[in-house]
């Protein structure tokens, strides 16, 4: 006996089948897109006081202050994007004493030549038998800040999470005016640039950007990597491709271990760059390779972070990006003038998409929004300076956010697409089913009532 069912019934069950089905796809869609274009919730206001689009750095917190000086000699003094140098206790301790501070700004004076150039974060390790923390920590910060302020950048504890309370003294020392809290993992700013924290990495196969956009999406990070050889193209490429799609990855940082020949590491990184097609996701520097510049702008540096100022119109800039969002960073500022932005003009003629005015009541760093929503795709960026009265334009860089929906995703929307059709068709496939049974059922009869005659007229 075949079952009967309810046609109502079905259909409802089919279309509520299809509607799961389309929240599931909104739901992973949504979580997917977080993941894609996730990472920092918003452009931190500040820029980042290193060369990002180098890729790699170099991460020697794990070893003593001498180890590292002979571990950089050995390598031939690279210049990298950046280099964690670790400042051991007795150091730290001799920077808080008249006697001894010149003898401990020698020895980090030494580590700094080492460096090449490289923009520097230094650890501090805290000296034994301290009492009170945070005397120690300020004297150290004061010192290392008023004599290395163009190359030092970041300071923290050497093991954080080991001694949480000497990290923390450290960073009320290099930043008294901050009114958060920062992470125990956290690289602290001594002047300009924004806050990082550190995030160790089990190995290569972690260099990839689904895993780097799932981690914090509050603060830019510096991934550290244990290698105990020198990066192969493999390894190098990962990270490349990682860095350049993800808003948060700030470096890799690579950390060396027993054994690894310092000069073949070093070589292996010191010269990779994003590359120049495209703005990377996140945050690129005026003088990445992707950021375009006519000759009308001025070089200015604080710090270890690079500004180009305009004080006159016909400053500008020309980049390509992939992406839905868009700012400029710049100071605002009472001597600010204005920017005239284009976003994929139809002509050289055509009039600029937004006109961003720069002026505010109190110098700072800040990102300005040009555009959100965009369609996520490939964009032509033109920016023009507009500097008249005496006013100017510095900018130090362009933040770049939201990427196109992954195969994955356009998978699941064709699935979603696949499912509506065999709903349909099951619906239809029922319909001529139950079409087919109807056609071989008897004559439904209707009640006998009135008279028989009458009645048998309707058999």
């Amino acid at each position: 006996m075949i079952p009967s069912f309810d046609p109502i019934l079905w259909r409802r069950a089919s279309w509520s089948v299809l509607a799961l089905a389309g929240v599931a796809f909104i739901c992973l869609g949504v979580a997917e897109q977080g993941s894609r274009g996730g990472g920092l919730q918003t452009p931190p206001h500040s820029p980042l006081p290193f060369e990002r689009h180098r890729v790699f750095g170099l991460n020697l917190a794990g070893m003593s202050s001498l180890q590292a000086l002979d571990w950089l000699n050995a390598a031939g003094n690279p210049s990298l994007a950046l280099v964690v140098l670790p400042i051991d206790a007795e150091v730290v301790a001799s920077l808080g004493q008249d006697d001894s501070r010149d003898a401990g700004l020698a020895a980090i004076d030494a580590l700094r030549h080492a460096a090449g150039g490289s923009s520097l974060a230094v650890c501090l390790r805290r000296p034994q038998d301290t009492i009170g923390g945070l005397p120690v920590a300020e004297a150290a910060v004061s010192a290392i800040s008023a004599r290395f302020p163009e190359q030092i950048v970041y300071v923290g504890a050497c093991d954080p999470a080991e001694h949480p309370a000497w990290q923390a003294d450290v960073a009320e020392a290099a930043r008294t005016d901050a009114e958060i809290q920062f992470p125990v993992n956290a690289l602290i700013p001594l002047a300009g640039g924004d806050v990082v924290v550190t995030q160790q990495l089990d190995g290569t196969d972690e260099l990839d950007s689904t895993d780097l956009r799932v981690s914090s999406p509050i603060a830019y990070s510096f991934y550290l990597l244990d290698s105990p050889a020198p990066l192969n193209d493999e390894t190098i490429q990962d990270a490349a491709a990682a860095l350049a799609d993800s808003t948060q990855a700030a470096l890799v940082l690579v950390a060396p271990t027993d054994g690894v020949d310092p000069a073949g590491l070093a070589g292996s990184i010191a010269s990779v760059r994003l590359p120049t097609r495209t703005l990377p996701e996140g945050f690129s520097g005026v003088t990445a390779p992707s950021v375009n510049l006519n000759d009308v702008w001025q070089r200015t540096n604080v710090g270890t972070i690079v500004y180009m100022r305009a004080t006159q119109t016909g400053a500008a800039l020309a980049a390509e990006f992939i992406g839905t969002d868009v700012y400029l960073m710049g100071i605002e500022g009472p001597d600010s003038g204005i920017v005239q932005v284009w976003i994929d003009p139809d002509s050289p003629s055509a009039p600029p998409s937004v006109v961003l005015d720069l002026a505010a009541g109190q110098a700072r760093d800040a990102a300005i929004p040009i555009a959100r929503g965009l369609p996520a795709a490939r964009h032509q960026l033109i920016i023009q300076a507009g500097a008249p009265d005496g006013t100017n334009v510095t900018i130090s860089g362009l933040y770049v956010t939201g990427t196109p929906a992954t195969a994955w995703a356009g998978m699941m929307a064709a699935a979603v697409v696949l499912l509506a059709a065999v709903v349909a068709l099951a619906e239809r496939s029922y319909t001529a089913v139950v079409a087919i049974r109807q056609r071989g059922r008897p004559p439904s009869r209707r009640p006998r009532t009135g008279h028989p005659r009458v009645f048998a007229r309707d058999r």
